[in-house]
């Protein structure tokens, strides 16, 4: 079985983190801040959707380039949720494990080898902004068969975009969604 990941929400628990990166990019770029609440209802995938609203005049790309700048400097604040590690290295044994996330390439990573898990990937994909694209691509890539493979998220978005797909899908309902 083939079984890619989401990062955010599924596997680490950021939410704290990410919630104070956004308030400080609404800060930076002239926008007021948001209660976590008002964070965890509106926060969407693609980002652009959410960043729109505050940040109406501000180009996504400069807007992730100021997150990646501010999560790498919170580093060893984030954290695998409780048993992940030893889910990842049951998993490993009889499975092919991915990361396809919204997060940048370089922020997981670094993540990934702080928190232990890196050496139980084959391949970790970050910069996902759409995930029907990115899934599909990693999918052809690996040459991986669509009903041997699962896509686990906790974001709507995850949910749809292996469904449109046809893969297998799974929801973790301690996530962001």
């Amino acid at each position: 079985m083939n079984i890619v990941f989401d990062w955010s929400g599924t596997l680490a628990d950021d939410h704290i983190i990410t919630w104070n990166i956004t308030n400080k990019i609404l800060e930076y770029f002239g926008g007021r801040t948001i209660t976590f609440d008002t964070f965890k209802n509106e926060f969407v995938i693609p980002v652009d959707k959410f960043y729109s609203k505050y940040c109406p005049n501000v180009s996504i790309n400069a807007i992730d380039e100021y997150f990646v700048k501010n999560y790498l400097s919170y580093g060893s604040k984030c954290k695998l949720f409780e048993g992940i590690p030893k889910l990842i290295q049951t998993l490993k044994t009889n499975n092919s494990l991915y990361i396809l996330s919204t997060l940048d390439y370089k922020i997981l990573n670094m993540l990934s080898k702080e928190t232990g898990i890196f050496t139980y990937f084959k391949k970790i994909i970050g910069n996902a902004s759409n995930k029907i694209e990115a899934l599909e691509k990693l999918l052809n890539d690996e040459s991986l068969i669509y009903s041997e493979t699962i896509f686990i998220g906790d974001m709507p978005h995850d949910i749809e975009s292996a469904k449109k797909l046809k893969v297998q899908s799974g929801g973790a309902t301690y996530g962001y969604s």
